[in-house]
Protein backbone atom coordinates (compact mmCIF):
# COMPACT_ATOMS: atom_id res chain seq x y z
CA UNK A 1 0.00 0.00 0.00
CA UNK A 2 2.84 2.41 0.82
CA UNK A 3 4.41 1.98 -2.61
CA UNK A 4 1.19 3.27 -4.20
CA UNK A 5 1.29 6.36 -2.01
CA UNK A 6 4.91 7.07 -2.99
CA UNK A 7 4.00 6.72 -6.69
CA UNK A 8 1.16 9.22 -6.27
CA UNK A 9 3.47 11.63 -4.48
CA UNK A 10 6.02 11.34 -7.28
CA UNK A 11 3.29 11.99 -9.88
CA UNK A 12 2.10 15.00 -7.91
CA UNK A 13 5.63 16.43 -7.62
CA UNK A 14 6.29 15.97 -11.33
CA UNK A 15 2.97 17.65 -12.21
CA UNK A 16 3.67 20.47 -9.72
CA UNK A 17 7.18 21.00 -11.12
CA UNK A 18 5.86 21.07 -14.68
CA UNK A 19 3.19 23.56 -13.68
CA UNK A 20 5.74 25.87 -12.02
CA UNK A 21 8.06 25.51 -15.00
CA UNK A 22 5.21 26.51 -17.33
CA UNK A 23 4.38 29.56 -15.20
CA UNK A 24 7.97 30.74 -14.94
CA UNK A 25 9.20 30.19 -18.49
CA UNK A 26 6.44 32.03 -20.34
CA UNK A 27 8.39 34.61 -22.30
CA UNK A 28 11.63 34.12 -20.38
CA UNK A 29 14.04 31.62 -21.92
CA UNK A 30 16.69 32.41 -19.27
CA UNK A 31 14.44 31.17 -16.47
CA UNK A 32 14.57 27.59 -17.75
CA UNK A 33 17.66 27.12 -15.61
CA UNK A 34 16.31 29.07 -12.64
CA UNK A 35 13.20 26.92 -12.20
CA UNK A 36 15.31 24.13 -10.76
CA UNK A 37 16.10 25.87 -7.47
CA UNK A 38 12.93 24.66 -5.72
CA UNK A 39 13.77 20.93 -5.90
CA UNK A 40 17.05 21.58 -4.08
CA UNK A 41 15.07 22.98 -1.16
CA UNK A 42 13.57 19.51 -0.61
CA UNK A 43 16.88 18.54 0.96
CA UNK A 44 16.61 21.38 3.44
CA UNK A 45 13.02 20.71 4.53
CA UNK A 46 11.09 17.44 4.11
CA UNK A 47 7.84 19.40 4.41
CA UNK A 48 8.26 20.36 0.77
CA UNK A 49 7.74 16.73 -0.22
CA UNK A 50 4.71 16.47 2.05
CA UNK A 51 6.42 14.76 4.97
CA UNK A 52 5.81 16.06 8.47
CA UNK A 53 3.04 17.78 10.37
CA UNK A 54 0.18 19.20 8.27
CA UNK A 55 0.61 22.78 9.53
CA UNK A 56 4.34 22.73 8.76
CA UNK A 57 3.68 21.28 5.30
CA UNK A 58 1.11 24.00 4.54
CA UNK A 59 3.46 26.70 5.78
CA UNK A 60 6.53 25.71 3.76
CA UNK A 61 4.49 24.75 0.70
CA UNK A 62 2.58 28.05 0.75
CA UNK A 63 5.79 30.04 1.16
CA UNK A 64 7.44 28.12 -1.70
CA UNK A 65 4.49 28.85 -3.99
CA UNK A 66 4.56 32.52 -2.97
CA UNK A 67 8.30 32.59 -3.63
CA UNK A 68 7.85 31.15 -7.12
CA UNK A 69 5.12 33.71 -7.91
CA UNK A 70 7.28 36.62 -6.73
CA UNK A 71 10.27 35.19 -8.62
CA UNK A 72 8.25 35.04 -11.82
CA UNK A 73 7.21 38.66 -11.23
CA UNK A 74 10.85 39.63 -10.90
CA UNK A 75 11.93 37.71 -13.98
CA UNK A 76 8.98 38.81 -16.10
CA UNK A 77 9.35 42.47 -15.18
CA UNK A 78 5.62 42.86 -14.63
CA UNK A 79 4.21 43.70 -11.20
CA UNK A 80 0.47 43.39 -10.67
CA UNK A 81 -1.00 46.77 -9.76
CA UNK A 82 1.99 48.60 -11.24
CA UNK A 83 2.36 47.18 -14.72
CA UNK A 84 5.40 46.80 -16.93
CA UNK A 85 8.56 47.52 -14.94
CA UNK A 86 10.68 47.81 -18.08
CA UNK A 87 9.04 51.17 -18.80
CA UNK A 88 10.65 52.60 -15.65
CA UNK A 89 14.18 52.71 -17.09
CA UNK A 90 17.06 52.01 -14.73
CA UNK A 91 14.80 52.04 -11.66
CA UNK A 92 13.42 48.68 -12.76
CA UNK A 93 16.64 46.92 -11.71
CA UNK A 94 16.55 47.70 -7.97
CA UNK A 95 12.84 46.80 -8.00
CA UNK A 96 13.44 43.50 -9.75
CA UNK A 97 16.45 42.73 -7.53
CA UNK A 98 14.38 43.38 -4.39
CA UNK A 99 11.63 41.13 -5.73
CA UNK A 100 14.17 38.39 -6.45
CA UNK A 101 15.70 38.56 -2.96
CA UNK A 102 12.19 38.54 -1.47
CA UNK A 103 11.26 35.54 -3.62
CA UNK A 104 14.28 33.58 -2.47
CA UNK A 105 13.50 34.45 1.15
CA UNK A 106 9.91 33.25 0.71
CA UNK A 107 10.89 30.02 -1.05
CA UNK A 108 13.86 29.08 1.15
CA UNK A 109 12.93 26.78 4.02
CA UNK A 110 14.34 27.84 7.36
CA UNK A 111 16.79 25.58 9.19
CA UNK A 112 20.15 25.54 10.97
CA UNK A 113 22.08 25.47 7.71
CA UNK A 114 20.57 28.82 6.67
CA UNK A 115 20.69 30.21 10.20
CA UNK A 116 17.11 31.50 10.04
CA UNK A 117 13.75 29.91 10.77
CA UNK A 118 10.67 29.99 8.54
CA UNK A 119 9.18 33.05 10.24
CA UNK A 120 12.38 35.09 9.92
CA UNK A 121 12.64 34.22 6.22
CA UNK A 122 8.96 35.06 5.70
CA UNK A 123 9.47 38.47 7.33
CA UNK A 124 12.58 39.07 5.19
CA UNK A 125 10.53 38.17 2.11
CA UNK A 126 7.81 40.63 3.10
CA UNK A 127 10.38 43.39 3.75
CA UNK A 128 12.20 42.99 0.40
CA UNK A 129 9.05 42.42 -1.65
CA UNK A 130 7.23 45.26 0.11
CA UNK A 131 10.12 47.67 -0.37
CA UNK A 132 10.31 46.77 -4.06
CA UNK A 133 6.54 47.23 -4.46
CA UNK A 134 6.61 50.61 -2.69
CA UNK A 135 9.51 51.76 -4.89
CA UNK A 136 7.62 50.59 -7.99
CA UNK A 137 4.41 52.38 -6.97
CA UNK A 138 6.31 55.57 -6.11
CA UNK A 139 8.19 55.48 -9.41
CA UNK A 140 4.94 54.91 -11.30
CA UNK A 141 3.41 58.00 -9.68
CA UNK A 142 6.49 60.12 -10.41
CA UNK A 143 6.66 59.00 -14.05
CA UNK A 144 2.90 59.37 -14.63
CA UNK A 145 2.04 62.11 -17.10
CA UNK A 146 0.28 65.18 -15.76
Amino acid sequence: MDHLMVDHRADFLVAFRNRIEFIIIIGIPLSQNLVHFVPFFFVLDPGLIMQGEPLHILTVFGCAVLGVIVLSTSLQGYLYGVGDLTLMGLVQWPIRFGLMIGALAFAMPGNDVIGMNNMELFIAGIVFTGAAAILALTTKKVLAPG
